[in-house]
């Protein structure tokens, strides 16, 4: 066995076993005091070995292939939706998330717009959407489904089959910048985390609208290369189709996939003209995010909600929340109280939690090298991160979410560089003492919770 993989099952193992070490000692510590939620907590208990066992077979395999890849994802995101719908059953009395807020509203509604002509309440169906246009994509998928099926488990199993689409367009991104072992990887780790086999259970629109933002990446990539300009129709197609599923995410894809023509202006005054109006583009999505976010508050309480919430989120919670974009969220492993959903992203968060200096390693090294063409997906991540920080919003993964597989695959690009082409071992050292610094930050956070 070569000392390379050796290395590799050591680090992935460690993370293995800091993340058992948390489960057992705040599930021993809270046991009682969780009552029936104990079975959320083994359910994630089994999750977190399922997920770490897969993800581990493929790190010893001397040979790993595209179809294991896709019957692995397939069939470990359909044993834990079922398993999830089950705990939704017992805990909520229906076939959705905890909450249910948001996936029960797209539920009655496209209910509602199924029965008649779908086209002929058009206006219905944009209307009936909650904040304009970003949910409208969804709510149509839906409507389409329910007019031939009538069943929401229905689209569950659409969810895992449109989620193995997503891991097979990642792995394809994923090798224009990874040997064939990391690429497989990158797009496994993502595809049988915790927190995608939720969205694949929940009912909300995450799936779906992930899969047409991987596909908009894939198209990019492959209408660059020669004779591939078919691609254009299908890179437009789905970019266009995200407006109606998150409409801010266009500006920010917009902003990346600029940044690969910034480099190419050989005029200071061009690039200088280009560079205000990518950052007009960038500014004006946040503050967009901004009125949404006002609006939000003005149909839930008043203005003085507004205003004390903007302070608070000034001073401490602002940074909070800087680090948890920059490093988490960060796990739950305890479900007490009203956080089920968060405790469920838990087993594959960690494991996300301990790539993200690999990140920040893989900027260094596409600046450093003039690495380019990973550029797009850098700032399509850094820009959600850096708006989500701003608004408070990086504690719920749900608004995370569109940028995470992006994340994952640069974080491994990142490793790859690390711990293959990498020399000196201080940078290594730093990630290392980042990790070590990570452990105490996941701790308290979990330990203050309860």
């Amino acid at each position: 066995m070569s000392t390379k993989k050796i290395q590799d099952q050591t680090n992935f193992l460690k993370v293995f076993g800091i993340a058992i070490l948390f489960y057992l000692f705040f599930g021993v510590y809270n046991l009682k005091a969780m009552g029936l939620d104990r079975y959320i907590y083994l359910m994630n208990l089994v999750a977190l070995l399922s997920i770490y066992s897969a993800i581990f077979v493929f790190i010893r395999s001397e040979v790993v292939k595209v179809k294991p890849l896709i019957l692995t994802t397939f069939g470990i995101s359909l044993v834990f939706t079922i398993t999830n719908i089950i705990l939704y059953k017992e805990f909520s009395t229906a076939i959705f998330e905890y909450t249910g807020s948001d996936s029960v509203f797209y539920h009655e509604t496209a209910a509602f717009l199924s029965n008649g002509n779908i086209a002929t309440n058009l206006d219905n169906f944009l209307r009936l959407t909650r904040f304009g246009y970003d949910d409208s994509g969804f709510l149509l998928y839906l409507a389409v489904i329910y007019k031939i099926f009538e069943e929401p488990l229905i689209v569950r199993l659409f969810n895992v089959l449109i989620n193995s689409a997503t891991v097979y367009f990642l792995y394809r991104i994923a090798r224009q910048f990874l040997p064939q072992k990391l690429s497989i990887l990158s797009a496994l780790i993502f595809g049988i985390s915790s927190f995608s086999i939720y969205y694949q259970s929940s009912g909300l629109k995450e799936t779906l609208m992930l899969f047409i933002i991987t596909l908009n990446f894939f198209s990019w990539y492959r209408m660059r290369k020669p004779g591939n300009k078919k691609y254009v129709i299908l890179f437009l197609a789905t970019l266009v189709s995200i407006l109606f599923f998150r409409t801010v995410l266009v500006a920010f894809l917009a902003c990346s996939y600029g940044a690969s023509f910034f480099f190419k202006i050989k005029s200071n005054v061009l690039r200088v003209l280009f560079a205000i109006v990518l950052l007009a583009i960038f500014l004006g999505s946040i503050l967009y995010l901004e009125l949404i976010n006002v609006e939000r508050y003005l149909n839930a309480t008043n203005m003085a909600t507004t205003d004390r919430e903007t302070h608070s989120a000034s001073i401490f919670n602002r940074m909070a929340a800087v680090l948890a974009g920059i490093f988490g969220p960060f796990p739950s492993f305890i479900p007490l109280g009203d956080n089920r959903d968060t405790v469920m992203h838990a087993p594959s968060l960690i494991l996300k939690v301990f790539l993200s200096p690999y990140f920040f390693y893989a900027i260094y090294i596409a600046l450093k090298n003039k690495f380019r063409e990973l550029y797009p997906m850098l700032l399509f991540s850094l820009c959600h991160i850096i708006s989500l920080s701003y608004l408070v919003h990086t504690f719920k993964l749900r608004n995370q979410f569109p940028h995470l597989p992006f994340f994952i695959l640069c974080a491994l690009v990142g490793y790859y560089y690390l711990h293959n082409l990498e020399t000196k071992s201080s940078k290594r050292n730093l990630i290392g003492a980042m990790h070590i610094i990570l452990i105490p930050i996941i701790f308290f956070w979990n330990y203050l919770r309860i």
